[in-house]
């Protein structure tokens, strides 16, 4: 029998003593016979995957030494880094954080934090923003960060105004890299952001022809492509430069509000996407209820959000790139992201996770850092679409139709 060797950090050795952790044993013809051919053309960041039948035990061995490692570094880290402030307003915003794309493919390279705290005028505490109930436990300590103890929300509790929030959004198209705005046509032809694959799956359950309206558009790449593909295309985007470079340069209507804020007529879309924008959202029940009323019957809502349940949320905890307090409101796990959006009217067709854009290099690393061996049939790659498929990927996929 070949085990999979789940190999201590530091800190674990220092609680566990000296011996390497070994959780259960894989013959290598099973893992073999359990995992994906190599062969096979799906791809861990575009396609749904299916747990094998024994893939599961690995990537369940795999979190539960991942669990115990970042338990065990958050213990330390608060002992040695003690918080610095308990005010409810200023410590959510004790850590700003300047995130790192790609401006090709979009995807997440890297990131610093620095320290800022935002006066406490700039700042409101609020209730769970889909049930409004009061009740919560904090689940993160560099923000305010809670769960709702009624319907299983994640969200933050202290957190900007809209104003301060809009004002913020004007730097975002500077500070965050996948905001940039492009310099060559080629730039525009070829960037990530286009979301080819993304718009491949939708078209899976709708049909060419009518409106697709595209939340937090940005620059409109995606928009670009999906007119290409036979859409109309329209947006919504907070940041003016952004808008002024979709209107003025792609020639595709976007308009500078948010989307309950926009004029958009009832039943006039086809396909409504967010990607990457509602964790964005101060009024994400709300928002959806207007996507539901601005889709035809039959319309497709599809999107991209960070997943709280990941395996890189898991394993950083604080340090976690999306929790990203200054823009990330809410947060969503595959099972309560489900739930909202079958209370707002739609049936689910497809949810699932992925690695995405946080970029497949960054999460192999950490699996790496933990699963120190495996049986010679199995790549880590393996691993890592495992991992996918236990819910655990770093983003979730979804695609809903009106109801």
């Amino acid at each position: 029998m070949q085990h999979v060797l789940l190999a201590p950090t530091p800190m674990q050795t220092n609680l566990h003593g000296k011996h390497p952790i070994i959780y259960g044993g894989i013959s290598s013809c099973t893992a073999s016979a359990a995992c994906l051919g190599r062969n096979s053309t799906a791809t861990a960041s575009t396609q749904p995957f299916t747990t094998p039948l024994l893939v599961g035990p690995l990537a369940t061995a795999l979190l539960r030494c991942v669990h115990a490692a970042s338990r065990t570094w958050w213990l330390s880290y608060r002992f040695h880094h003690p918080r610095r402030s308990t005010s409810p307003l200023c410590a959510p915003m004790e850590w700003h954080h300047h995130r790192r794309t790609d401006p090709t493919t979009g995807c997440f390279t890297s990131c610093n934090f620095s320290a800022m705290t935002l006066p406490m005028t700039q700042t409101e505490t609020v209730p769970c923003p889909y049930c409004k109930s009061t009740r919560a436990t904090q689940v993160r300590q560099s923000a305010d960060i809670v769960k709702c103890t009624s319907c299983q929300t994640v969200y933050l509790r202290t957190r900007l105004t809209d104003q301060a929030l809009y004002a913020l959004y004007q730097h975002y198209a500077h500070e965050g890299s996948h905001m940039r705005l492009p310099k060559t046509s080629e730039e525009i032809a070829t960037s990530g952001l286009r979301r080819t694959e993304f718009v491949a799956e939708a078209l899976e359950f709708v049909t060419p022809g009518g409106i697709w309206l595209d939340v937090g558009c940005g620059w409109g790449a995606m928009l670009d492509h999906v007119r290409e593909r036979g859409f109309v295309p329209r947006g919504i985007e907070l940041t003016r430069s952004c808008v002024d470079f979709a209107t003025m340069v792609l020639g595709i209507p976007v308009s500078n509000s948010d989307l309950l804020e926009s004029a958009i007529l009832p039943e006039s879309c086809s396909v409504i996407s967010m990607v990457h924008v509602l964790e964005h959202l101060t009024q994400p029940a709300e928002a959806l209820r207007k996507v539901h009323v601005t889709l035809n019957s039959g319309g497709l809502y599809a999107g991209i959000v960070p997943n709280f349940d990941s395996l890189c949320s898991e394993l950083l905890m604080d340090g976690w790139a999306w929790l990203d307090p200054h823009y990330h409101y809410v947060h969503y796990t595959p099972s309560t992201l489900r739930a909202h959006l079958q209370a707002a009217g739609f049936d689910v067709l497809r949810i699932y996770t992925a690695t995405g854009d946080y970029g497949a290099d960054v999460v192999l690393g950490y699996i790496k850092s933990v699963v120190h061996q495996l049986p010679e049939s199995v790549r880590y790659e393996d691993l890592l679409r495992a991992v996918e498929a236990d819910g655990r990927g770093e983003e979730i996929r979804f695609f809903a139709r009106k109801r």
